[in-house]
């Protein structure tokens, strides 16, 4: 094979959407909401792994698709957040009426409401944090706060996508 050509893809320097209009943000929003879904499957397919002592890497997927749900909601604000992570941040980069839904719908069943940020706080490195679990000589965390964050966050933006979506179908 002597004019062979070998072809490799460097993953960072895929083109990235631009987000110049609201329609760009909505779309965005959208692919954020899918691929939330996406690592919310994992979530439920491996559900089981939180008793088996595989939870770190469980624990890592809810985180994620926190981070994803309330990036779509903050894409459908036209608020551009890609370069964050941080699930306190970005909660606190919604608009106040959305963060009180969420609140409200949220069990906080080991915990208050009053605490609700304070969990999020302590929670809100998560994703980045459980990556690189190995490096830490321990973790300790709110395991049953972050599983409620993530059904709370995919029923709430669930209802949002699902409005926004027979809206623009009415308006076809």
């Amino acid at each position: 094979m002597e004019n062979s050509i070998s072809f490799y893809f460097q993953m960072d320097k895929n083109e990235e959407f631009s987000l110049k209009s609201k329609k760009d943000f909505i779309e965005m929003g959208e692919r954020a909401y899918n691929s939330a879904g996406e690592y919310f499957s994992i979530f439920e397919k491996c559900f089981n792994m939180i008793v088996t002592g595989k939870h770190k890497a469980l624990c890592t997927n809810i985180a994620f698709a926190c981070e994803l749900y309330i990036k779509s909601l903050l894409f459908r604000e036209c608020v551009d957040c890609r370069k964050k992570h941080d699930l306190l941040e970005l909660y606190n980069m919604l608009p106040i009426k959305i963060k009180e839904g969420i609140k409200e719908i949220h069990p906080c069943s080991n915990s208050k409401k009053d605490r609700f940020e304070l969990e999020l706080k302590e929670l809100g490195k998560a994703f980045i944090v459980f990556r690189y679990a190995y490096e830490r000589k321990r973790l300790a965390w709110n395991i049953q706060f972050l599983i409620e964050l993530v059904l709370t966050l995919r029923y709430y933006t669930s209802t949002v996508f699902s409005k926004n979506r027979e809206k623009e179908e009415l308006n076809v």
